[in-house]
């Protein structure tokens, strides 16, 4: 009668089998997971624009005074600030106390408005000064474009983030 020992455990080629499978399905998920890191980082932006926007409409209609916001292409920057030089301009000017400047970004690369002095100010009842939106694009390093959109209504002052696209 012979008695057959049996061997438990894995061998090194299993082991090394196995981290073979394991690099190859981590290489087919980094670029996945790096262009999903990407628009996360570009809605985050979005909702940071929308949030300031918001601020400026709830301290015009806490203060009692109007708030603004002023788009800025050439530097990419938003600008929050209190609208008592000519009010009825519904402008930034130079003597606007400024609240806040944030920059866009890195990989923004357009920053535009259709509002009259790339402005839209928001008058102590929440209103806003005009119905418009403002559109957003960047490109990352993988040569991903993404394109978005904010819009505001004039009659309620009523700030949304539109649709944004990633191609």
């Amino acid at each position: 009668m012979k008695i057959f020992k049996t061997r438990k455990g894995i061998t090194l080629i299993e082991l090394m089998a196995i981290v073979v499978i394991i690099g190859i399905v981590s290489a087919m998920a980094v670029p996945r997971f790096s262009r999903t890191i990407n628009r996360l980082k570009f809605r985050t932006s979005a909702r940071n624009i929308v949030s300031k926007m918001r601020l400026a409409r709830s301290n015009a209609i806490t203060h009692k005074q109007q708030c603004g916001i002023s788009v800025s292409n050439d530097d990419l920057t938003l600008t929050m600030f209190v609208d008592t030089q000519n009010p009825n301009l519904y402008q930034f000017d130079a003597g606007d106390s400024v609240l806040s400047i944030d920059t866009l970004p890195d990989g923004f690369v357009n920053f535009t408005t259709d509002f009259g002095n790339s402005a839209v100010i928001y008058r102590p009842n929440g209103s806003a000064s005009s119905t418009g939106n403002i559109w957003f694009l960047s490109y990352t390093e993988e040569d991903a474009i993404n394109l978005g959109s904010i819009q505001v209504l004039a009659s309620t002052g009523r700030t949304k983030m539109g649709p944004l696209y990633y191609y």
